[in-house]
């Protein structure tokens, strides 16, 4: 897996992982791409759509998928999400 995203938490950091092999690159290259950040509501969720915003895009122009914690491990591991 690679980072396509980060940002400075107070020396914790919080990533936006896709896959080694990803054509992600950055934010933008996630248009039209599947992303679970974990559940609705969540800092996650919050940072997925900032960073979205920043990138120029909207939660419209990707699909989310609100799965818990371990869901998100699984699918991400299968291919299921792209971030």
């Amino acid at each position: 897996m690679k980072v396509a995203a980060a940002w400075n938490n107070g020396g914790k950091g919080t990533y936006l992982l896709v896959p080694k092999d990803s054509p992600v690159h950055s934010v933008a290259d996630l248009k039209g791409k599947r992303i679970s950040p974990t559940t609705r509501g969540s800092v996650a969720h919050y940072l997925v759509i900032g960073a979205l915003k920043q990138a120029g895009l909207s939660d419209k122009d990707v699909t989310l998928n609100f799965l818990s914690p371990a869901e998100a491990n699984s699918a991400f591991a299968t291919g299921s999400i792209d971030a």
